[in-house]
């Protein structure tokens, strides 16, 4: 088992979260996406749920419409009430020092969040993950 928290996210090019973050607090999920951008080569993606009136009742029933599990029954709206708004990930990705990230809201109340490391820091990292993988 890795923690990508406690031990970093290992080197990548992209590094994706999906549905995620609102299980973790504001300041595990801020060092998740710190650790996240440090990792990759290019940048992140986040696509999450997004805590609404609309969402919860989508989650309710959604849940009870479409699974027979009691856990889904469950899990759906507790999800959707820890989840954030898009202020609230705008402010978690402002505080792991992604400002510059873009983020929208997609269909069914998910938010999509994204960001691409400055040009002369992808150089640099892509030199340096070629060289780290030169014999």
């Amino acid at each position: 088992m890795h923690d990508a928290v406690a031990s970093g996210c290992p080197p990548c090019d992209f590094a994706v979260s999906s549905l995620f973050l609102h299980h973790l607090d504001d300041a595990t999920a801020t060092a998740l996406v710190r650790s996240m951008a440090a990792a990759s080569s290019q940048g992140i993606v986040v696509s999450d749920l997004v805590r609404s009136p609309i969402g919860l009742a989508l989650a309710v029933a959604g849940t009870r419409l479409l699974s027979g599990s009691r856990v889904a029954r469950i899990d759906g709206p507790l999800s959707v009430r820890a989840a954030r708004t898009p202020a609230e990930y705008r402010r978690l990705l402002d505080a792991a020092g992604l400002g510059n990230a873009t983020i929208g809201r997609i269909w069914p109340e998910r938010v999509l969040a994204t960001w691409r490391k400055p040009p002369a820091e992808v150089r640099t990292a892509t030199a340096e993950a070629s060289h780290a993988r030169s014999p």
